[in-house]
């Protein structure tokens, strides 16, 4: 009975990152028209993140709790879809270029972050 609890709270964990990583695109793409092919990136990266900053594999060793090193995390995120959006997408919505312009250079976003 234990492990159906288990997995019970494993699958809806699960199912939150999924409706947060859905919600994400939906953000984007409904006032932009623009899909955001890079989501799924910014998601490994802010886990990858959270585990760098949360544990002592960084240079100096510093562990942070969970409480500050999900704020750093969100932050670092934020700094990184600021500057995804300043380089990748801005200098092509200036030009007035059509939104598969966009889509594509957030299709090389993906394949840079990879």
């Amino acid at each position: 009975m234990q492990d159906f609890f288990e997995l019970i709270v494993s699958g809806f964990a699960s199912g939150c990152l999924y409706s947060l990583m859905g919600l994400s695109f939906l953000l984007v793409m409904r006032p932009t028209g623009v899909v955001n092919f890079a989501v799924g990136q910014y998601a490994m990266l802010g886990g990858f993140a959270a585990v760098a900053v949360m544990t002592t594999i960084l240079i100096p060793p510093i562990a942070l709790p969970y409480v500050p090193g999900l704020l750093v995390v969100l932050a670092l995120m934020a700094l990184l879809g600021a500057a995804v959006e300043w380089i990748a997408v801005k200098p092509l919505v200036d030009r007035g270029a059509p939104p598969v312009a966009s889509m594509l250079s957030l299709l090389g976003v993906l394949i840079v972050l990879l």
